[in-house]
């Protein structure tokens, strides 16, 4: 049924992680080495 609304739910979440990854790192660049 909302398989557009879901498609761009899964590409917005996985754009909210890269994004909370990147504040993450630049919040801890020295203890973020993996």
């Amino acid at each position: 049924m909302g398989n557009k609304i879901q498609g761009i739910d899964y590409e917005t979440a996985l754009a909210n992680l890269r994004t909370s990854s990147l504040e993450l790192r630049g919040d801890l660049p020295e203890k973020t080495n993996c």
